[in-house]
């Protein structure tokens, strides 16, 4: 999320925590014009979708990744588990086709990349169920327990690999999103500018309308220009 954008952020939360103040909210809350008490209520849900969104762009992408050597270690250990008694199987019942496809040691199943990884050991799984039909699969050390253990394994790798690229589609997602979700905010407030001055001609009303064009200056939170205080409705 750009520095703008939290800036802006910052600041409708100030002009909601200055309206919702014990010091001004009896001075609009169900008072004329009662317009504004729905659009306060208004307000408040578009801003909590604009933090949610933002909340959602700043979910570190990599964060994901840090069991995904245990998920791979475990799929490692699981697949060499049937591996073994899948080619003493096939080499006892001569089915050299199927026994080409499972015939790794231990060191060359911990070798395979990450996506060959899956794609192999998804064939050992496929080969294990097939083996499964077979009379003398458990006399030969292949059991269904193994089987379901390897593809909960396979399941639990693969979506740790795909999580970060999802992650990134949803965050340029979200980042479109931000931007429609401030939109509407903005909108939102101008509005209120307009509708607030109603409010004027009594101490307590002048006094909010001052604290709400207060909130409306952005405060650059980076340590840039702010919104210029003259650009907002109001401030003079």
């Amino acid at each position: 999320m750009e520095q703008r954008q939290q800036n802006r952020l910052n600041m409708i939360a100030a002009c909601l925590s200055a309206a919702n103040s014990d010091e001004h909210k009896s001075t609009w809350e169900n008072k004329p014009p009662t317009a504004f008490t729905a659009e306060m209520t208004v307000l408040a849900s578009l801003y909590e979708a604009a933090r949610v969104t933002a909340q959602k762009i700043e979910t570190p992408v990599t964060g994901v990744t840090l069991s995904k050597a245990d998920a791979e270690t475990l799929l490692e250990d699981r697949a060499i588990a049937i591996a073994g008694p899948l080619r003493y199987h096939f080499m006892k019942t001569a089915d050299m086709e199927n026994h080409a496809k499972v015939n790794y040691t231990d060191s060359g199943i911990r070798g395979l990349r990450q996506q060959l990884l899956i794609t192999t050991t998804r064939i050992i799984r496929d080969c294990g169920t097939l083996a499964l039909t077979h009379a003398d699969a458990t006399a030969h050390g292949i059991t269904t327990a193994k089987v379901t253990a390897l593809t909960v394994a396979i399941d639990a790798f693969d979506a740790l690999l795909a999580a970060p690229r999802t992650m990134i589609g949803d965050r340029s997602v979200f980042v479109r999103e931000l931007v429609t979700d401030l939109a509407g905010c903005t909108a939102q407030l101008e509005m209120m500018d307009d509708l607030i001055l109603a409010f004027a001609g009594t101490p307590a009303g002048d006094h909010f309308i001052a604290a709400w064009n207060q909130a409306r200056i952005i405060v650059d939170a980076g340590g840039g220009p702010g919104e210029d205080p003259a650009s907002v409705p109001g401030v003079r």
